[in-house]
């Protein structure tokens, strides 16, 4: 079936999560190179999982590097049959998963590497990765929770621990706030539908 984008139609998809772009950014630059190259509606779909499978490859390759120890354990928890089924779907978890791989990750390294100091670009790509998987799905957000475990070494001042701790637990509840009153009002419940 041949792509037509001027017969657009609009479907409503009833009793369904509201997710945010980021949750399907690989897709939709999967999807626009695809129609720009003149793909069919098959060989997009396909284009969009070897897309998505070859980003999800890539979150779960720096977590591996970055990680400083039990590599193979991140490894195996990557390879395990269900994680890569649904990661090389075009599903919206692959950016989900993939980012839970690289946060804790990072928190793993912070955590275990007592005598590092902690970099700015570091603490504001965690502040990234926690802001994206709360989006995604509130439910990861307690992740951020292993910021409190941060040894007070790991910062130029002991204080700065608990001020980093406390401002990315309220970054990411305020996400999580707006979200919720932005689409609150365009779910529709199971009994007001139709």
């Amino acid at each position: 079936i041949a792509l037509n984008p001027a017969a657009k139609i609009f479907q409503d998809f009833p009793n369904t999560g509201l997710y945010p772009f980021s949750t399907y950014l690989p897709q939709i630059l999967a999807v626009k190179a695809g129609v720009l190259m003149g793909l069919s509606i098959l060989n997009l779909l396909y284009l969009t999982r070897v897309c998505t499978l070859l980003f999800w490859i890539f979150l779960i390759s720096k977590s591996i590097q970055i990680t400083p120890a039990y590599k193979w354990a991140f490894a195996f928890l990557a390879l395990l049959p269900s994680s890569l089924f649904i990661n090389a779907s075009a599903s919206g978890d692959v950016v989900t998963n993939g980012l839970a791989f690289l946060v804790l990750a990072i928190f793993y390294r912070i955590i275990i590497e007592k005598s590092k100091k902690t970099s700015w670009p570091q603490m504001a790509w965690l502040t990234l990765g926690i802001g994206i998987l709360s989006l995604n799905k509130f439910v990861y957000a307690p992740i951020l929770l292993l910021s409190f475990l941060f040894p007070k070494s790991a910062f130029e001042q002991p204080k700065y621990r608990n001020w980093f701790a406390w401002a990315l637990l309220l970054f990411a509840l305020a996400l999580v706030a707006v979200w919720n009153l932005k689409t609150s009002a365009l779910f529709v419940p199971k009994d007001a539908y139709n």
